[in-house]
């Protein structure tokens, strides 16, 4: 208790010293630092606060905004005799950014701090944080369950260096991540109050691209966009392809922010599109219509107290420059040599622009040496038929006729399980051979319809 009163009268005097001193000088802020009038150049506890890197230019600049007499003040302040030369000042300057870049970086499991394990089942959807509803300021509430986020982003993600979680299979560069691209698709909230913003249709889920998180080795589902009703946000980053680039050294600060802090704290955003992980690189990412796009702006404190200069990192995080999308801005960096064409038409692949999910579920077909056929209707002849007898024979169906309508199918099969499941209902399949024109060959694919009282209940494909 004496602890505590002590604090809380120190922190007064401190408050108090700091309005009293305020008050009696002329001052503006500009992005937080401080201008004293004309008759004062010195000033205590000033900020001077700017964007960009940490280099002479900048800081230089960023004291004459501040000061009347911005270079001298500066000069001073890094103890150096007036009228030194611009290279011992830019020396200086160098000196003190380095202390800063070059400090170790956080370890991105620190964030969590709850583990490799639940970090990466985070990132595909599931633990406590995707899967709890908020029901009042106790239950569900992220601000007991997830409380280590806010402090994280304020003390460590916007004032250090995060490394990049390469150790979680989402973000595995050596293997992944050749695109230099992270995207996010969210497609529920835990607040229950509203569905997340629906920014982005999903066109398809190709599961061989993330097997280390849907646990299966391969398969596909086709969304072709979903239900109107299907509420789907996406939004992700870029980074520079040189390792030096602030993007590229900063990406695992700016994962932290549109991943955790954003749009999980902040939104509520939760849950993955089955099959896909929630997070990752682009590459294992569903192919979807759109996704914002989240920026990381460098900037830098330099902070004078009575005889000490000290530099911090000042990161702050926006949308990309105008509001533009994430393949648009992937797109602009073209021009800057940061990617490469070939690049832009991988990721234009992926995030395919609106209303192009058709021409992106056709082309993914043609790729698995499929075509659409026309749409199944009941009465509609089909060149083969056959039943599954068995889960293991669901590659080779027992052969039950030939013309036969899907309802004439359907009476057929009467009785044979799905795919091994002891359910009785209609099951039948139509036979379609499509040749493989790559190696001129016959490949048979089987579309596997399945019947409930008449009416078709799910379509699935092998081959």
């Amino acid at each position: 208790f004496f602890k505590m009163k002590t604090f809380h009268i120190f922190s007064v005097f401190a408050i108090s010293d700091r309005i009293a001193f305020s008050s009696s000088y002329d001052t503006t802020n500009v992005r937080g630092s401080v201008k004293t009038s004309e008759n004062r150049q010195l000033q205590l506890n000033t900020d001077v606060t700017f964007t960009g890197a940490c280099e002479f230019v900048n800081v230089v600049q960023a004291y004459e905004n501040a000061y009347s007499s911005g270079k001298y003040e500066l000069t001073k302040q890094l103890g150096l005799a007036e009228g030194a030369a611009d290279d011992e000042i830019e020396n200086a300057i160098n000196l003190k950014c380095a202390s800063v870049t070059d400090k170790d970086a956080m370890t991105f499991s620190a964030a969590s701090n709850k583990g490799y394990q639940f970090d990466q089942n985070y990132f595909d959807g599931g633990t406590e944080w995707n899967q709890e509803i908020e029901k009042n300021k106790y239950d569900g509430n992220l601000a007991v369950d997830a409380g280590r986020i806010p402090l994280f982003y304020n003390s460590v993600a916007r004032r250090t260096q995060v490394n990049w979680p390469g150790y979680i299979p989402n973000f595995d560069d050596t293997s992944s991540c050749n695109l230099r691209t992270v995207m996010c698709c969210w497609v529920s909230e835990r607040k229950g109050q509203y569905d997340p913003i629906d920014n982005s249709d999903v066109c398809v889920v190709d599961m061989e691209r993330s097997p280390r998180s849907n646990h299966v080795a391969g398969g596909f589902t086709i969304y072709d966009g979903g239900k109107l009703s299907d509420k789907v946000y996406c939004n992700g980053f870029t980074w520079s392809n040189d390792p030096d680039h602030f993007t590229n050294r900063f990406k695992g600060n700016t994962l932290f922010y549109t991943s955790m802090y954003k749009h999980f704290y902040e939104d509520g955003y939760v849950k993955n599109v089955p099959g896909a992980p929630m997070c990752g690189c682009a590459e294992q990412m569903p192919i979807v219509t759109h996704s914002d796009c989240t920026s990381t702006i460098e900037g830098y404190t330099f902070a004078f107290d009575e005889n000490t200069l000290t530099v911090s990192l000042n990161l702050t995080f926006e949308p990309c420059e105008n509001g533009i999308d994430l393949a648009s801005y992937y797109g602009s960096l073209v021009d800057t040599n940061q990617v490469t064409v070939e690049e832009k038409d991988k990721l234009d692949e992926i995030i395919v622009g609106k209303n192009n999910c058709k021409k992106a579920v056709d082309k993914f077909l043609v790729n698995k040496f499929l075509v659409r056929g026309d749409p199944f209707i009941l009465d509609e002849k089909a060149e083969y038929v056959g039943c599954f007898k068995d889960k293991g024979q669901r590659a080779l169906p027992t052969l039950k006729g030939r013309g036969k309508s899907l309802t004439e199918c359907a009476m057929l099969c009467d009785g044979i399980p799905i795919l091994g499941d002891n359910t009785q209902v209609n099951v039948g399949v139509v036979v379609k051979p499509i040749t493989n024109m790559a190696k001129n060959q016959v490949v048979v694919t089987v579309m596997v319809e399945m019947w409930d009282l008449g009416e078709i209940v799910s379509i699935s494909t092998y081959e």
